[in-house]
């Protein structure tokens, strides 16, 4: 079947419909159609208003979006516009869809295909933008950490230095200075330094602090 889109592209696409008459509406069936054979009413009646349906909804859609991610809701919409016009005689649709891709004139599809795969190729850059942006923030975020840490270490170790300068008054030293001699006067054990003669030299010995 051949319908057009909403830009006036014209389509063909094969269809596959399958239906049931329920059996309480048959007289129905039968008053409004007068038809006996339903081959008749298949390959006529009902392929007209598939026709036309397809028509009526394809005109509200672009050629992109029948051939491309709006598909199945396009035939869905159709499904439902056929079955809308035949209801009332107890005709039930059972499945409604296209038998392999709808066929446009080559330069389209070629155009459609590329879009689509420079979408695919923008989103794959983005992601991958986004990755490394992430990454970077975290590095970032990792050296500034570490930055922090250093400074915060630095600032203590001078701050620590600064409390031991401060510290070491005149006082503090002179009072190191008393208690190394309290140290060495402790550790004396009373022995006065000897001399000894030998061979016209003079030895001198110390004595030994224990």
């Amino acid at each position: 079947m051949g319908f057009n889109s909403k830009e006036g592209m014209e389509i063909f696409a094969d269809v596959s419909l399958s239906y049931a008459i329920e059996a309480n509406r048959i007289p129905d069936f039968y008053v409004k159609y007068r038809v006996r054979d339903l081959d008749g009413f298949t390959h006529g009646i009902l392929r007209d208003i598939v026709r036309n349906s397809l028509n009526e909804v394809a005109s509200t859609y672009t050629v992109e979006d029948i051939y491309g991610e709006k598909k199945a809701q396009f035939l869905n919409v159709v499904e439902q516009q056929i079955q809308a016009k035949v209801v009332n005689v107890g005709v039930g649709v059972q499945q409604f869809g296209f038998i392999g891709a709808p066929r446009v004139p080559a330069v389209i599809a070629q155009a459609i295909t590329a879009k689509a795969q420079a979408i695919q190729v923008s989103e794959r850059a983005k992601n991958e933008l986004a990755t490394t942006q992430a990454e970077a923030a975290k590095k970032i975020a990792e050296a500034d950490g570490e930055a922090k840490s250093a400074v915060t270490r630095a600032q203590g170790e001078a701050d620590a230095n600064r409390i031991r300068q401060s510290s070491l008054t005149p006082q503090l030293l002179e009072l190191r200075r008393l208690e190394n001699q309290r140290a060495l006067i402790d550790r004396w054990n009373g022995q006065l330094p000897t001399v000894e003669t030998g061979q016209g030299n003079m030895l001198m010995s110390l004595p030994k602090v224990q």
